[in-house]
Order: structure tokens, then C-alpha cells, then sequence
């Protein structure tokens, strides 16, 4: 039987897991039942994938892809990559001809500053990336 998780970082893979979860569940369940009103709710339900988003693409990236040592600039290129996709993916919808949100690219900066501020938290006692141990968020 293989491992669902199986990097150090497990707690850091499940908050990342549920935060592409939550965006599936806005975008497939809770807008289409509750995004016709005009309240407060509604503004988030259109907002919260990219904030789940911003969230969830930073810490793959953090996890995953970011093979630097120094750990502040892990963090920030963790954060930076993220704010980039999402912002490329908004460009690209309105070059489709859909809607350009600036609250969706706010939504997406505000994730990743989330996600960013969480993982210093977290590491800020560490002396090196190797010492890390990440505490439940």
C-alpha cells in the first residue's frame, strides 16, 4: 500500500490538499446553490478559489518545486509563484472574453500572503531548512 503522503511536510500536503478541495467545492457545490444572491456570501463564493488557490499553489510550491536552501527566499518565490500563475490565468480569461476581477487577483495575493506569513510562522524558530518540522497551521 502506497502512502497518500510521503514528504516531511505532511501537515503542510494536507492544508495544501484542502485547500484545492475548497476550491473544488465553491466552484462546483456552493456557488451554483448560493451565488445568485447579492450579499456579502455571494462576493466570497466568487473570491474564495483564488484565495483557496493562492493558498494551495504555494504550498506545492514550497513543498515541491523550490529546491532553494536559504528558507526566507524559499518562502517568498513559494509566494511569488503563486500570485504569478493566478495572475497569468486571470489575463488569460480575459483575453477568452471573460470577466477580469481585480477582487479575484486581491483574493489570490491575499492566499498566498496566507500561506507566506504561516510558513514563517512555522519556520522562524529553525535554524536551516533541514531542521524544519512544520506545526500543525
Amino acid at each position: 500500500m502506497t502512502k497518500l503522503f510521503k514528504s516531511q511536510f505532511k501537515s503542510l500536503e494536507i492544508f495544501g490538499a484542502l485547500s484545492f478541495l475548497m476550491v473544488l467545492i465553491v466552484q462546483l457545490y456552493l456557488r451554483p446553490a448560493y451565488g445568485n444572491q447579492k450579499d456579502a456570501l455571494t462576493f466570497f463564493f466568487g473570491i474564495a478559489p483564488n484565495l483557496f488557490g493562492g493558498i494551495g499553489i504555494s504550498i506545492s510550491n514550497f513543498i515541491y518545486r523550490n529546491k532553494t536552501s536559504d528558507l526566507k527566499t524559499k518562502i517568498l518565490t513559494s509566494g511569488a509563484s503563486a500570485i504569478g500563475f493566478l495572475g497569468i490565468w486571470e489575463a488569460i480569461q480575459f483575453a477568452g472574453g471573460r470577466t477580469f476581477d481585480i477582487w479575484d487577483i486581491t483574493a489570490s495575493v491575499a492566499g498566498a500572503s496566507i500561506d507566506m506569513l504561516a510558513l514563517w510562522l512555522s519556520t522562524r524558530k529553525m535554524n536551516n531548512f533541514t531542521d524544519l518540522k512544520i506545526q500543525v497551521l
